[in-house]
């Protein structure tokens, strides 16, 4: 009888762990990263085989970026070279490797920067009962075309795994990666980047010689071997710019949203089970200021009707990742990890609206991501006031918001 019991336990155990860890179909494109190469050769590869797909990004966004902004990237984007030594050699190879008049390295620094302006975004850490913790994240953008520039990459030094990262052609900086067996990382644009004045004070800690989130993403992915390294790191490094660090781990309760400012945390939001905090959410707004909203507060009630008993990564991404409105017409793609498992799995979302619409409470939902481009950031704006407020900030630098 006890043998039976046994057998009947772990024919359960093994049901139960095929539903957390799904057959992997990732359908991105995977290339090896090689930190032993030369920076200027690292993302060669990658960038000659999406070489048109990163030519016709780059014409959109340059459609989009106003003149003066791009001039002040060519008197500029040469700091990089002393300041950012090895992201600048990084650049230099993707642009030798695409050879288009519009992909230039000041054009390629000028898109490196200022995509965070404009990535809008819903991540989660929901922690199942068995105490696996599940972390997913749909990435928003309103350029669609970069949708067939995604790819899987990994990351290696030394012949040895470092860590695994979904990212676009064009772009060396990470904003979704994962340590197999440590942690798992997003990054959310936070909602205040989206100021005129504000966009001028990123810009110039860059060019003082702070780092943007996507590169310091990366940093910790490199070097830390464990979740309370990366958490100090992203919890307290400064930042180029504001931002939203949604942090998974391995045990416990290791799972918060940090919210941050250029100098050190504006907020924190940790799991906590023994309270009955099982997951957490973050979208694009300080929902601790005024409450959880539109995508957080759709993906909040999902979580909520679906329950913790029934949670696994399959639900996690069919009961609120893939449902309206967190899946909206600007999803790039869906990228869910297990980083005690050695888990990852990214596919390729494009909402249709007619297939799938928006019912009960949503049905009247307005899409809570502007159709915000670069440009209209700077809309009314001069070269002379441009350079103008770029000078008086400089005097007056009150960056630590």
């Amino acid at each position: 009888m006890l043998r039976l019991a046994a057998i009947v336990a772990l024919a359960y155990s093994a049901s139960a762990l095929s539903v957390v860890t799904p057959e992997n179909d990732d359908q991105f494109p995977l290339f090896t990263i090689d930190y032993d190469t030369k920076p200027r050769d690292r993302f060669k590869e990658v960038s000659t085989h999406y070489r048109d797909n990163i030519v016709e990004v780059f014409n959109v966004a340059m459609d989009e970026i106003p003149n003066f902004v791009s001039d002040f990237f060519k008197l500029v984007h040469g700091i990089w070279w002393v300041l950012h030594h090895e992201k600048y050699e990084e650049l230099l190879g993707i642009v030798d490797a695409v050879n288009h008049p519009n992909v230039t390295i000041s054009n390629v620094v000028m898109v490196n920067c200022l995509y965070e302006l404009e990535g809008w975004c819903t991540s989660i850490i929901a922690k199942q009962t068995n105490g696996t913790i599940l972390h997913s994240r749909n990435l928003d953008f309103h350029i669609q075309q970069m949708r067939d520039n995604t790819y899987r990459a990994r990351f290696t030094k030394g012949g040895n795994y470092l860590y695994d990262a979904v990212m676009f052609a064009g772009n060396v900086g990470v904003y979704t990666g994962m340590k197999e067996g440590a942690f798992s990382i997003s990054q959310n644009t936070r909602a205040p980047n989206k100021h005129y004045v504000g966009v001028i004070e990123n810009l110039i800690m860059l060019f003082t010689g702070f780092r943007e989130q996507s590169w310091i993403i990366r940093d910790s992915l490199e070097s830390c071997g464990d979740w309370d390294c990366a958490y100090d790191k992203l919890r307290n490094e400064p930042f180029n710019a504001l931002g939203y660090i949604i942090l998974a781990g391995v045990k416990d309760d290791e799972g918060v949203v940090i919210s941050r400012k250029r100098f050190g945390p504006a907020h924190e939001d940790f799991l906590n089970t023994t309270n009955g905090t099982w997951y957490v959410v973050q979208a694009n707004h300080d929902h601790w200021a005024d409450g959880c909203k539109d995508r957080c507060a759709a993906a909040s009630e999902s979580l909520d009707n679906l329950g913790q008993d029934a949670l696994d990564i399959n639900t996690l991404r069919e009961s609120v990742l893939e449902v309206p409105p967190v899946l909206n017409k600007k999803t790039i793609y869906n990228t869910q990890f297990i980083p005690s498992l050695d888990f990852k799995n990214s596919i390729p979302l494009d909402y249709n609206e007619t297939a799938q619409p928006l019912e009960g409470k949503w049905s009247d939902y307005k899409d809570d991501i502007p159709d915000l481009k670069i440009g209209e950031i700077f809309e009314g704006i001069t070269y002379e006031q441009f350079f103008l407020d770029m000078m008086m900030v400089l005097m007056d630098p009150k960056v630590a918001q």
